[in-house]
Parts: C-alpha cells; sequence; structure tokens
C-alpha cells in the first residue's frame, strides 16, 4: 500500500514544483479532483509520473508499457490516481517533445492518450487545464516552457542531460517560444554544465530562423519567377468554351471538358480551320486567347 506524504512534506514539495508551469497549469484542477475523491496530492502524483517518462521512452512497445504501466498505478493508487498519473505524464511528453505524427515520440503519446479515453474524469481535467493555461497567459505569468525534465533532474540529483534539454528547446516552433525556455533553463540551470551549452543552443536558434528566412525569399523568387515567365510566354494554344447566349458571357458556369478545345501550336491556316470547324458546332462561341 502506498504511504503518502504528510502534510508538510508534501507542501514543501508543492513549493518546489511552483518553478514548473504545467504543474501551475494542472494544479488547481488536479487539486480539486484529489480532494474531492482523497486522492494523493498533485505534488504525489506529479512525481510518479516524473519517474515513468524515461522508461516509457525506452520501451519498443509502448502500448504494451502503457498497459502494465496502468495496471501497476491502478494496484498502488487506485483507479483515479492511475489516470490522473498517466494524464500528467501525456500532458509531460506533449510539453516537452511537441511530437508531430512523423515524430518518434507519437507512438508513446498516442499510447497514453488510448489507455486515458473514455474516462469520466478527462473532460473535467482538460477543460480545467485549459483555463488555468488561459488564465496564466492573460496574467502574464506564462514561464513558456514546461520544465518537467528540469526540475525533476536538479531536485533529484541526475546528472544533466543537455542534449536532451537542447532538443526540448529547440522544438518549440517559433524563436519567442525558444527564447523563453532557454532563458528557463538558464535559471534553472544557473552554474551547472548548461551555461556553456546556452550559448550554442542560441547560436543554433539564430541559424533556424535564418534558414527559415532564406527558404521563404526563395518562394518568394521562385513565384516571381514563375509569374514573369507567365507574363512574357507566347503561346499559340487556345481553349474554346460554349457561350449560353451572350458573347460578354464567359459561360464559366458551364464549363466542361466535353466543350474545351485546344489549339496545337501550328500554322494560321490550321488554327483557322479549327475555329471554322468549331464554330459549324455552335455558333454562339468566344475564343479565349
Amino acid at each position: 500500500m502506498y504511504e503518502r506524504l504528510d502534510s508538510k512534506r508534501c507542501r514543501e514539495r508543492t513549493m518546489q514544483l511552483l518553478e514548473e508551469q504545467l504543474f501551475c497549469d494542472m494544479y488547481a484542477t488536479l487539486k480539486e479532483i484529489t480532494t474531492e475523491y482523497n486522492e494523493p496530492s498533485p505534488a504525489e502524483l506529479w512525481d510518479e509520473a516524473a519517474t515513468r517518462w524515461k522508461p516509457l521512452l525506452a520501451s519498443k512497445r509502448p502500448q504494451t508499457f502503457v498497459e502494465i504501466l496502468k495496471e501497476e498505478l491502478t494496484e498502488k493508487y487506485g483507479e483515479r490516481s492511475s489516470f490522473l498519473t498517466l494524464m500528467i505524464l501525456m500532458y509531460m511528453m506533449v510539453a516537452m517533445f511537441r511530437p508531430t505524427k512523423e515524430s518518434p515520440y507519437h507512438a508513446y503519446c498516442t499510447a497514453l492518450a488510448e489507455a486515458t479515453q473514455g474516462h469520466p474524469l478527462l473532460k473535467r481535467l482538460w477543460e480545467g487545464v485549459r483555463q488555468t493555461e488561459d488564465e496564466e497567459e492573460k496574467a502574464g505569468k506564462k514561464i513558456g516552457i514546461v520544465t518537467s525534465l528540469l526540475t525533476e533532474m536538479k531536485a533529484s540529483g541526475q546528472a544533466i542531460d543537455l542534449d536532451t534539454i537542447e532538443h526540448c528547446i529547440l522544438r518549440f516552433p517559433s524563436f519567442d517560444l525558444q527564447q523563453r525556455a532557454l532563458e528557463q533553463a538558464d535559471n534553472l540551470l544557473r552554474g551547472t554544465a548548461w551555461s556553456q551549452r546556452s550559448a550554442q543552443v542560441q547560436e543554433k536558434m539564430f541559424s533556424m530562423v535564418k534558414e527559415q528566412q532564406d527558404k521563404q525569399e526563395q518562394k518568394q523568387d521562385k513565384l516571381a519567377d514563375a509569374v514573369e515567365k507567365a507574363a512574357n510566354k507566347k503561346t499559340n494554344e487556345f481553349t474554346v468554351y460554349p457561350q449560353p447566349g451572350s458573347t460578354t458571357n464567359l459561360g464559366c458556369d458551364q464549363k466542361n471538358s466535353d466543350f474545351k478545345t485546344y489549339l496545337p501550336g501550328a500554322g494560321a491556316s490550321e488554327e483557322q480551320s479549327m475555329l471554322e470547324s468549331n464554330k459549324k458546332a455552335d455558333e454562339d462561341v468566344k475564343i479565349i486567347r
């Protein structure tokens, strides 16, 4: 049977976790639910989830791993706390790695989503976290990075995995988010080996911005070239469409491949001959050059 933290230790741990933005986003809703059902505190469930993401990533069969983990957590805490722990773990994974369908982390998040799908508390938790996120953002309190990895390493005395931290920061989709993430990592890991790596990460961030700008300029140049070529292109190709009655009406609503005739780049006499042939089929046509 799980031995819960006493009130003092629980408060102390909660205060430590307030440095973690995701914990702040989830805390109010987790506190409400855990108090209502007399479940372990948000800090206890958070620490449980924080110990699980590394073994999960090490597993080559995430779905089976999560199923076994769910059973283990249910035996240890009960069904509700098992669900809450898996949800915290999924929020951590999404925040740290922001997995796309092509990402190697997508399968792990999918397994967690399937394990929690349909739970009676799912909508309540999701809506509560979303509301708190909005409130934090409006109040200007949003830190900008979820530091589950950083706080856990710091609290447990683990060796700092610089490559993983760098990966988490550079995964953010914009320079602003990356910069805020970098600033928080610098604050949390001040005085560690991260200090030297930080400058290198910032250089990579600037390089990514430059690369995006170059790609955008290349796209604009290609588009400009295509427009210029189209404007200067000489063509002997004509398209003939049937007209419903007026020579000023292009008849776009009646365009149909059955009525469209392409005139090849031949001599003027051949073109004229084909045009005359089309006129016999339908006298009311307009030739669009």
